[in-house]
């Protein structure tokens, strides 16, 4: 099913005030990476993002980049050392752009953008992923936003 631009930007706001509780990245992932984001005061209400395409962490207020989907994903690489440090941060807003490109913003100040640059000529179908345990949103190679529900 086809969701709007609107519709989706309405649902990631769940994730401002919620925790990073895992990070999944490095190692063979290669630049693919995914957050878990929980709640404290609805603890069984977990979200996660999986991101397949091009993305960058940074400092808003330094300017300063910190690692992007370009770098080493090796255990003990900048990539992944860097994404693991968004560990226990706190979602403070999201920001849906046109062409569903979307900002995290957390707490400690540090900024997860991500670019949309899956497109029809690309290898790929799928340019980031947001779900929980019913269902999933994904932004594809056409920069559509789908849901899929979970077979139960």
């Amino acid at each position: 099913m086809n969701i709007s631009h609107d519709n989706l930007k309405i649902y990631l706001q769940e994730i401002v005030g919620m925790v990073v509780q895992k990070v999944g990245v490095g190692g063979s992932t290669g630049s693919v990476f995914s957050l878990l984001f929980s709640n404290s005061v609805e603890p069984r209400k977990e979200l996660y993002i999986m991101v397949k395409c091009a993305w960058r962490l940074d400092y808003v207020s330094k300017k300063l980049p910190l690692t992007s989907w370009q770098e080493s994903s090796s255990l003990n690489g900048p990539m992944t050392t860097r994404m693991q440090e968004l560990s226990n941060d706190i979602v403070k807003e999201v920001v849906l752009l046109d062409f569903f490109d979307v900002q995290i913003l957390f707490k400690s100040g540090k900024r997860l953008f991500v670019f949309c640059d899956v497109t029809p000529n690309v290898d790929g179908d799928t340019n980031w992923f947001l779900g929980n345990v019913t269902g999933y949103y994904s932004i594809n190679q056409y920069l559509k936003c789908v849901f899929e529900k979970r077979d139960k």
